[in-house]
């Protein structure tokens, strides 16, 4: 269902090879150097490289020029022929990119999973599509059941964008390292090959906390806020930094069980590569909080910033409203990082609210990092009590 990739080597490059100069001995294979020159530069190419490039002196299929090269080097591994064949779709996709290969027919292209065929009913290897949950330009996440079990539901997050594979597998290797967790969504699968790209998760049966249409009792409210910290400290205890901390990104049954469902910003803490995370203007620290125009943060998420979105996260579960305001992104950023939200006493059903939430909520989200809580696990720790 992947649509064919037709490319062509540029007229602006030159590909050639030179002999390596050597004693004359004709018992030898005679060994080259490989070349290519492009924008004024001299690359050096491996044999492996050189082969690729060679292919598309002619338009070629890039489906047809992987299986050739695959079988010259007669591999019997399956994973070693997926790996080698992963190696060269990259390759080709990093020449065409820098215009080494070019598609005659569009000025770009983009290396894409076809899902038009894909509807209510159809499928996708073993995996049954029950309903369609949400599509985009990237992605396409459907409920489904396998062909030879309906009783048991997974949820399928189909990559159809290719060049976004990084970020999307990053989920499932964060879920695969973690030890499973009552409150947070189980990784079943995945599926990475030139052709398809997708992860199975548990299917959660909930809704969004405010599209439940529940009314919650300060009872059942204070166990969701035991079981959304008992989540994100299950996270931080195995040094993994949710990233994206927000209202959506957990699901409540009829049962008031709480599931964290939406891993893709997570990142190990120990990582060195500088990333920017929590992507929601309302649940930004006011330690992150940027006015330059480009971004709402520029700076790097840490478990105390995670302490603060997990107040933000709490206080809305209390309250059912949110502690910052401002419709323009100057106003909201004004209200982060200057308005400290109230507290009312009761919540919006008239029960009271007890001290120890209060504490919770107010230490969570203080303006200065240092005046928190030290981690999730303390905040855990009040809550028990």
């Amino acid at each position: 269902m992947k649509k064919k990739v037709i490319l062509k080597l540029s007229q602006s490059v030159h590909l050639f090879s030179k002999k390596i100069n050597t004693e004359k001995d004709v018992t030898k294979e005679i060994p080259y150097n490989h070349y290519l020159r492009y924008n004024n530069k001299l690359i050096t190419l491996s044999p492996l490289m050189y082969k690729i490039l060679e292919c598309f002196k002619i338009e070629n299929n890039l489906d047809n020029v992987i299986k050739e090269i695959t079988e010259k080097y007669r591999l019997d591994d399956h994973h070693e022929v997926n790996t080698l064949a992963n190696n060269i779709y990259l390759f080709v996709k990093k020449m065409h990119h820098n215009k080494v290969l070019i598609n005659e027919n569009k000025k770009d292209i983009t290396f894409k999973f076809d899902t038009s065929g894909l509807k209510k009913g159809s499928s996708i290897n073993s995996l049954v599509i029950e309903d369609i949950i949400h599509k985009t330009d990237s992605v396409f996440v459907f409920k489904g059941h396998k062909n030879t079990d309906i009783t048991k539901k997974y949820l399928v997050k189909i990559l159809t964008d290719f060049s976004k594979e990084e970020q999307f597998f990053r989920e499932y290797f964060i879920l695969s390292s973690l030890k499973p967790h009552i409150n947070i969504r189980s990784v079943y699968s995945k599926k990475n090959t030139l052709e398809e790209k997708y992860i199975v998760l548990e299917y959660i049966e909930g809704k969004t906390f405010y599209k439940s249409n529940k009314i919650f009792s300060i009872k059942e409210k204070i166990s969701l806020c035991y079981q959304f910290l008992n989540a994100i400290n299950h996270l931080h205890q195995s040094n993994i930094l949710h990233g994206d901390i927000h209202m959506y990104n957990f699901l409540v049954n009829n049962d008031n069980k709480l599931t964290l469902i939406d891993m893709g910003m997570s990142f190990d803490s120990n990582e060195k590569q500088y990333r920017i995370h929590g992507g929601v203007p309302h649940f930004m620290s006011p330690e992150r909080v940027s006015l330059n125009g480009v971004r709402f943060s520029e700076k790097q998420g840490d478990i105390l910033s995670e302490v603060f979105q997990t107040g933000l996260v709490l206080y809305q579960i209390i309250y059912e409203k949110k502690p910052f305001t401002g419709v323009l992104w100057r106003d909201l950023a004004k209200s982060i990082t200057e308005d400290t939200p109230s507290l009312p006493l009761l919540t919006k059903i008239g029960e009271q609210v007890p001290e120890e939430i209060l504490h919770l909520i107010s230490k969570s989200i203080e303006k200065e990092p240092k005046s928190r809580f030290n981690s999730i696990a303390e905040m855990l720790e009040l809550l028990k009590k």
